[in-house]
């Protein structure tokens, strides 16, 4: 075909290119679009993961660290203390993140994520009624140990399941699952837990299961061995493949749930399993860590920002920067004011608070 133009112009190409030469071309696009965010992310988290472990109040030799006999001081530290914490901060920022993306795509509101949809306060319940009870010291416990479970993780993942299926029960009305009403239930839920659990914290309760209580909701990853990781491990990997199989529907339930339901997308059915999954992994990580706000909020909405708003792109992405955006506050934290040690959940919601008032601030001057 002779084209007609004065000069050369890209349609010359177009219209000689056949039509297998267009879908590789599209397919290179897309394949290029969906790697260059992949690589950048992975490349950001292998520097937090390559960087933190030697930062801390003690200084270690990385020959002996990483070399050195199993009695020695520096391996040791890394193997007991900034090792297994950075795992579980990895895992714990990964849910957290891609949970809010899909919180976030599934309501189509920036401000939803677990935090403030009653999931940390329901884990948090959980395990406030074991440390009062001494659940750890009763026949529970003794079954728990025998078999390698410990027992208030399980009682906090149970909690939080309890929460879970309180705010659906809630919001689910008629085979529908409205947005604004999930959201309510989630903050009704939220404060009515935490009011039962501040009145367990004042009825008869003493110094250390106080101190322990509040450690529980101040969210923690002060942990020496990889068994929280182990742990979680199960029902993060599961809920993480759930929700990653959801992107490509995600993407069309955020032009509206009729534009979805008319392009072949069973908007009831996709809720319950974005639900499901990302209740699966909030569970999971809090279960070990406690609840750490606004991971959910930050990261997700930073990582859109640099690469758009394509599930298949911004899930994964949020996954592997909210691991490493944990990992650098759990460094600071062990760092900024040596001996002591400062909650990562503080810092994380002195970092949120702003990011959410701006948020809110940005949302009610669109509307």
């Amino acid at each position: 075909m002779r084209c007609r133009c004065a000069a050369w112009k890209p349609c010359c190409l177009s219209l000689k290119m056949s039509t297998p030469d267009i879908h590789s071309t599209v397919s290179l696009y897309n394949a290029r679009k969906l790697a260059v965010p992949l690589a950048v992310s992975l490349a950001l988290f292998m520097l937090a993961l390559g960087i933190c472990p030697w930062i801390g109040p003690t200084r270690l030799d990385v020959h002996e660290a990483l070399f050195g006999s199993d009695g020695n001081n520096d391996r040791q530290i890394l193997m007991s203390a900034r090792l297994p914490r950075i795992a579980l901060a990895v895992v714990t920022g990964a849910g957290l993140a891609l949970a809010g993306v899909a919180f976030q795509a599934m309501l189509r509101n920036p401000l939803a994520e677990p935090y403030t949809l009653g999931l940390a306060s329901g884990a948090s319940l959980g395990a406030a009624l074991a440390i009062k009870f001494g659940v750890e010291t009763t026949v529970i416990g003794a079954l728990g140990a025998k078999f390698g479970v410990a027992p208030l993780p399980v009682a906090a993942f149970a909690g939080c399941l309890l929460s879970v299926a309180l705010v659906y029960w809630i919001a689910h009305a008629r085979g529908q699952l409205p947005a604004a009403t999930l959201i309510l239930a989630g903050v009704i839920v939220s404060f009515f837990l935490s009011a039962v659990m501040l009145f367990l914290w004042y009825w008869r309760t003493d110094f250390v299961d106080s101190h322990e209580i509040m450690r529980w909701t101040m969210g923690s990853l002060a942990v020496t061995d990889f068994k929280p990781v182990w742990r979680a491990a199960g029902f993060f990997v599961a809920g993480s493949l759930l929700l990653l199989a959801q992107a490509r529907p995600l993407n069309l339930l955020a032009t509206g749930e009729a534009l979805a339901h008319s392009r072949g997308v069973n908007v009831r059915r996709l809720k319950q399993m974005v639900f499901l999954g990302a209740s699966l992994v909030t569970s999971a990580v809090v279960a070990v860590s406690g609840p750490i706000g606004f991971i959910g909020i930050i990261v997700p909405h930073a990582t859109r920002l640099l690469f758009g708003a394509d599930h298949r792109v911004l899930m994964p992405c949020s996954a592997l920067l909210g691991g490493a955006f944990l990992v650098v506050c759990d460094t600071l934290c062990r760092t900024i004011m040596p001996p002591l040690e400062l909650p990562v959940g503080v810092l994380t919601a002195l970092l949120g608070g702003p990011f959410f008032i701006g948020l809110l601030r940005r949302e009610t001057r669109q509307g």
